[in-house]
């Protein structure tokens, strides 16, 4: 999807529209091998022989943004299905969750996992979710201090989870 935007945006620059034709032949691949049905719609984020076909909130959003710059409805429709459908899913409640299981192809079992802080900005920039609501929590969910969540350890800046993971015997992860 970078790729395509890439293209697109150098036709946009340049006035050449052959630019956009490759952007357009792009975003016509990836929807022809990634589109997924059902309730959360979205794109996958891997191609065979690749084994595992989970779906990001981020790579939707990308997907968003190159459908929406080439007009393709449809396809910026169908990302946007997905990224709405990650808002406090997965046990990630006022922030979008990180994407999908990936036990078989489109799978639309949201794991428990945190919440990746990118997926929440991308989706303010690019708008592939528009509700205002929505968006003003999930941003205000990535600001928090790590003391807000209640970590012994304050930070400042984004929010982080004070778990230890590997084995630090200061107790200390990230």
């Amino acid at each position: 999807a970078w790729v395509g935007m890439a293209f697109a945006h150098y036709a946009a620059a340049t006035g050449d529209g052959c630019y956009a034709d490759v952007a357009r032949d792009i975003l016509f691949a990836l929807k022809l091998r990634a589109t997924c049905d059902g309730k959360l719609g979205g794109f996958a984020s891997r191609f065979k022989p690749y084994p595992h076909f989970y779906r990001s909130t981020e790579h939707n959003i990308d997907m968003y943004a190159l459908s929406t710059m080439l007009g393709d409805g449809d396809a910026a429709k169908n990302a946007h299905t997905f990224v709405k459908g990650m808002y406090s899913a997965g046990g990630v409640d006022g922030s979008y969750a990180t994407g999908t299981g990936d036990a078989h192809h489109c799978d639309d079992e949201v794991p428990l996992a945190p919440s990746a802080v990118d997926a929440q900005f991308w989706n303010m920039l690019a708008g592939a979710d528009m509700d205002a609501a929505r968006k003003h929590e999930s941003i205000g969910s990535a600001l928090k201090t790590a003391g807000d969540a209640g970590s012994k350890q304050a930070t400042v800046g984004l929010w982080q989870e004070d778990i230890d993971r590997i084995g630090n015997k200061d107790g200390v992860g990230i």
